[in-house]
């Protein structure tokens, strides 16, 4: 005690560092806290693998393709709620298991400030730590996952402050981006397309993507479109290591049953064109259609407006907009079995199954919007890699999703 005590007097006195541990460092996973978080999990994967493996021997029973598919459309919300759930506890295991964020606050990228570069290293830290006290909680309490909106509402605004450093440092190279796949679209569809002018703004487009992803993955730790099979270290031998590669191995496998052979998506590559006041480019659009009372007599409309430019869009219709996440992970399968395609829930579909690279939500936006909603819909943009377009009607987006917009008509 009175070691410390000195410790803190000469620091005080001398601005020395304090010993990590003592300056607030994240303490390493205990096993006991290993073996409360499995205990969580275990019993929805074993129920879990058990359904799977009964579709798994139906599906290899049906000798026609469409018959299995159709074995795979009736489980597909409860699979993909499971999905989800994997999703979210490999993410809260990996928080778990680094208390440390590896971003180093010495390197960085030339075209941030040095400010901005040990401000990202900051944020990041932040970030990582609380969600650990997040994850702690709930193992502890035995909270639903995501349930503590305070803590949501926390997380999101420092998340926010991160995107606010990324936006700020790409705002040029998106105008570049934008601007070259307008022209791009323009001049692959014109009467005389001008080699010349196509050849120039592949090479912007190119060039442009490559300097995003450098800055992407520098202050998000991954690049854009790295998508939701990421990969494990296969040196990493200790108990978290090798839970977190049983559930890669589960997450994959669902991942390719739920996605199944057809690629989908546009022929010939990318097209864009103009979708209720935004310009949209997709090779994979995704449509959200917000089919409650005051909207439907629109559905219709837009539906033939967007069939103008795209061929093969992935539509959801869910009544209503609400963005809700107390029941992200829920911890039986009999809720999962219940879950009902919401808003959330077929946005997790479309971006971690179907890939979606533009997602586009028509909406009154009058229902219930909550941070732990935001922040899994940030997580589901981000890792996709998806440009987040919204229309509504006579009604301004709520200020926390409006970060989240690429392109907000009103």
């Amino acid at each position: 005690m009175a070691r410390h005590f000195l410790l803190w007097i000469l620091s005080a006195l001398f601005l020395l560092p304090l010993p990590a541990a003592m300056a607030g460092e994240a303490e390493e996973l205990t096993p006991a806290e290993l073996a409360a978080f499995q205990a969580r999990i275990d019993p929805v994967r074993k129920a879990y693998t058990a359904e799977l493996k009964k579709l798994n021997a139906a599906i290899a029973r049906q000798k026609e393709d469409h018959l299995a598919e159709q074995l795979i459309l009736r489980k597909k919300r409860p699979l993909t709620a499971y999905l989800r759930f994997l999703l979210i506890a490999e993410d809260d295991l990996h928080i778990l298991a680094r208390p440390q964020d590896t971003l180093a606050t010495g390197s960085g990228i030339a075209q941030l400030s040095s400010q901005e570069n040990k401000r990202v290293a900051d944020l990041r830290q932040k970030i990582r730590t609380a969600e650990r006290e997040r994850v702690k909680a709930e193992i502890a309490g035995k909270l639903r996952s995501h349930a503590d909106e305070r803590t949501e509402e926390r997380i999101f605004k420092d998340e926010n402050a991160l995107d606010t450093i990324y936006d700020r440092n790409v705002a040029k190279l998106r105008r570049d981006l934008d601007r070259a796949k307008r022209d791009l679209t323009k001049e692959k569809y014109a009467d005389r397309p001008n080699e010349r002018k196509i050849a120039g703004n592949e090479r912007i487009i190119v060039d442009s993507e490559k300097q995003l992803a450098a800055i992407h993955e520098y202050i998000y730790g991954f690049a854009p479109r790295t998508g939701f099979e990421r990969k494990i270290d296969p040196a990493d031998t200790t108990a978290a290591g090798k839970l977190m590669a049983e559930l890669a191995t589960e997450r994959d496998a669902l991942i390719a049953l739920l996605r199944g052979e057809k690629a989908g998506g546009e022929s010939g590559g990318g097209k864009g064109g103009s979708v209720g006041g935004s310009f949209l480019y997709s090779s994979n659009l995704g449509v959200l259609l917000d089919i409650s009372g005051s909207m439907t007599r629109h559905i219709d409309a837009v539906k033939l407006e967007i069939a103008q430019t795209f061929e093969a869009p992935r539509y959801h219709q869910i009544p209503g907009c609400a963005l809700r996440g107390v029941d992200f992970a829920p911890l039986t399968t009999a809720e999962m079995n219940k879950s009902r395609m919401d808003c959330m829930l077929a946005i997790e579909e479309l971006t971690a199954v179907n890939r979606v690279d533009t997602l586009y939500w028509f909406c009154d936006l009058q229902d219930e919007i909550q941070f732990s909603a935001l922040r899994r819909l940030r997580s589901l943009l981000l890792r996709a890699g998806t440009a987040f377009h919204v229309k509504t009607l006579d009604k301004e987006a709520h200020k926390d999703l409006l970060p989240l917009i690429d392109d907000y008509q009103s």
